[in-house]
Formats: C-alpha cells, structure tokens, sequence
C-alpha cells in the first residue's frame, strides 16, 4: 500500500491512500467508485474525502503536493461508517490506510 502525506499551502496536513473495494462492498458502490477511489485524510481525522480512480493518474503516489492538492481539492466529502463494535468502515475496501 502506498501511504502518501503532504501540506497543503496553509500547512494542512493530509494522508492520501488508494483504497479497492472488496467483494462485499463492491454491489453497494456507485458505479465510478467500483474500480477503487483515493482517500483523502487530514492528519488530524477532521476530514475524510474520496476521489474515483478514473480521475486519478496512475502515477499519483509521485505527484507533487500542489497536484495531490489538486486532486482532493476534486474529490467529495465521505462519512466514515461505524460497525457496533467500534471498527471503522468507511473505506469499504481491503486497503484501510493507517491503523490507528
């Protein structure tokens, strides 16, 4: 897995990750995310956002900070889903990004 972090130019701090959905959640996805989407994360878990795989260059992890800005500055905002047991969710793929 490919973990990237970067400031924007206010000194946000941002992790970019890409995420591939599972076979589970493949059926409940709208159909650009199917194929996998980037997510976007401030540093300090205030701000989650996710970007098709279709608008993203292959070469993304390589990117400089100002085109991964970019990027998130395209993607949609998305709600992190919690489990009754505590466990999060919200990428609903294989790839989760960082434990925590």
């Amino acid at each position: 897995m490919a973990l990237r972090t970067y400031k924007e130019s206010d000194g946000t701090e941002w992790r970019v990750w890409r995420v591939v959905a599972d076979s589970i959640g493949f059926s409940t996805l709208d159909e650009p995310y199917r194929e996998g989407w980037l997510c976007f994360e401030r540093t300090d878990g205030s701000d989650r956002r996710r970007l098709s795989l279709t608008q993203v260059p292959d070469e993304w992890e390589v990117l400089d900070d100002g085109r991964l800005e970019a990027l998130r500055q395209l993607a949609e905002p998305a709600m992190r889903r919690w489990t009754p047991t505590g466990v999060d969710t919200g990428s609903m793929g294989r790839d989760r990004g960082p434990a925590r």
